[in-house]
């Protein structure tokens, strides 16, 4: 489990609304960098969802995708939501779908939102996500596994970041060594690492240990600004993290 100084931060204050509901709102305070990261951390579980849902094309789910959290700000849904009535994710997955129903039958409306471009599509990672879709997994699975994926590169992107400013770049590239090396039978061992950074064996485990004990701690944070109670937190923790 995670350090008692952890868990009082996160559970000290009430969770009446999530982070993102709170303040993504459409109005003239909106506040750009919580909009920024809501759509970061959901835009590519949507766009998934879409091209496997309904086997639309690339041109036509990216729309749908702007369409649908335009949507989600102009009618306030996020300030529907309830912690009894489960995670926000699920919450979200269901305004997904009724959202997808509701275009169905009204394809000849005019496009949500005015045609705003709310999300800024990432040409790779959407021929990545395409490829995804093209596979057998249900699209809920698909949305629930995107998110994941998201939460841990966001959380690893913001700790990477830090330790640069922080001036523990030789941290981050211990633990890229390591951890962020795709091949097991390429990956090199603690003794090689500490031979290419100068430094004492028993060194790297610690850069290692404190770079993961790091990214676990982002995520927990970054968990905490996605749920509205302590039984959501710990839930989903126990799936992403099992704890």
């Amino acid at each position: 489990m995670f350090d008692a100084d952890t868990q009082g931060d996160l559970f000290r204050k009430r969770f009446s609304a999530s982070a993102w509901s709170r303040v993504v709102r459409e109005s003239d305070g909106l506040d750009q960098e919580t909009l920024s990261k809501f759509l970061s951390s959901y835009w590519r579980p949507t766009y998934l969802y879409i091209r496997r849902d309904r086997r639309k094309s690339n041109e036509v789910a990216k729309d749908l995708t702007q369409d649908f959290f335009a949507h989600l700000i102009e009618k306030d849904i996020l300030d529907k939501y309830r912690p009894e009535l489960g995670r926000l994710r699920t919450f979200l997955k269901v305004a997904l779908k009724n959202f997808l129903a509701d275009k169905e039958r009204r394809t000849n409306a005019a496009r949500r939102g005015g045609g705003r471009k709310l999300v800024s599509f990432d040409q790779e990672e959407v021929q990545r996500l395409d490829e995804m879709a093209r596979g057998e997994d249900s699209p809920d699975h698909l949305f629930d596994q995107e998110w994941a994926y998201d939460l841990l590169r966001d959380s690893v992107e913001e700790v990477r970041d830090r330790l640069k400013k922080s001036g523990k770049e030789i941290y981050w590239t211990a633990y890229e060594s390591y951890d962020l090396e795709s091949s097991s039978e390429q990956r090199p061992t603690y003794r090689e690492i500490a031979e290419q950074l100068e430094v004492r064996e028993e060194q790297v485990t610690r850069y290692i240990s404190f770079v993961r004990k790091n990214i676990r701690q982002e995520m927990i944070q970054r968990l905490g600004n996605q749920v509205t109670s302590e039984q959501d937190l710990h839930r989903e923790m126990e799936e992403l993290l099992g704890e």
